[in-house]
């Protein structure tokens, strides 16, 4: 699910992340091309697709995150005890 995700270097304050298209700061999260966008990619290139705030994002990412992680130690320890 998250193969189509484009990494980004990190960065300390996330206000600071500008779109480069159109200056203004990358409040949303596309949901359809997994990728961060301003309030007028909404409006533009992804007109139609799903977004939320990026904080709403991250929350839903990590949390499935941890549930795939949980998944992967079941998987391993039942292997290990096989």
């Amino acid at each position: 699910k998250f193969q189509n995700l484009r990494l980004v270097e990190p960065l300390r304050d996330i206000e600071r992340r500008t779109c480069e298209n159109h200056k203004w700061p990358l409040e949303l999260f596309c949901c359809a091309d997994g990728s961060c966008i301003c309030q007028d990619c909404v409006t533009e290139e992804h007109r139609g697709h799903a977004a939320v705030p990026v904080g709403e994002a991250r929350s839903r990412i990590e949390k499935e995150l941890k549930e795939k992680q949980t998944e992967m130690v079941k998987t391993v320890t039942a292997a290990e005890n096989a």
